[in-house]
C-alpha cells in the first residue's frame, strides 16, 4: 500500500459536514481520495483546474458523489444560496 502523500491526516482534510475538499497539488488527488474512502467521507470535491480521470474512478469504485475543477463557494454564489442565519 502507498504511504499517503498528504501532510495532513485524513479527518483534517475533510469538512466536519463530511464533504471533502481536494485543496492539494494535484499529483496528490488519488491518495486525497483513497483518504477520503478510508474514513467513509461520501463525497469530494476538487479545486478549480484539477481534473483527474484516476481520482474519479477512485471515488466512483468506492462509491463516492465525485465532483472536480469546481469551488463550491463559487458555486453557491453564482447560484444565490445562501447560509440559513
Amino acid at each position: 500500500m502507498r504511504q499517503s502523500t498528504s501532510t495532513l491526516p485524513p479527518t483534517q482534510v475533510f469538512c466536519p459536514n463530511r464533504l471533502g475538499t481536494g485543496f492539494r497539488p494535484a499529483a496528490d488527488d488519488a491518495q486525497v481520495i483513497r483518504d477520503a474512502a478510508a474514513i467513509g467521507a461520501p463525497a469530494i470535491c476538487l479545486q478549480p483546474g484539477i481534473v483527474s480521470a484516476e481520482a474519479r474512478r477512485i471515488a466512483t469504485e468506492a462509491g463516492m458523489h465525485y465532483v472536480e475543477d469546481r469551488c463550491l463557494i463559487i458555486e453557491r454564489a453564482t447560484a444565490g444560496l445562501i447560509r440559513p442565519s
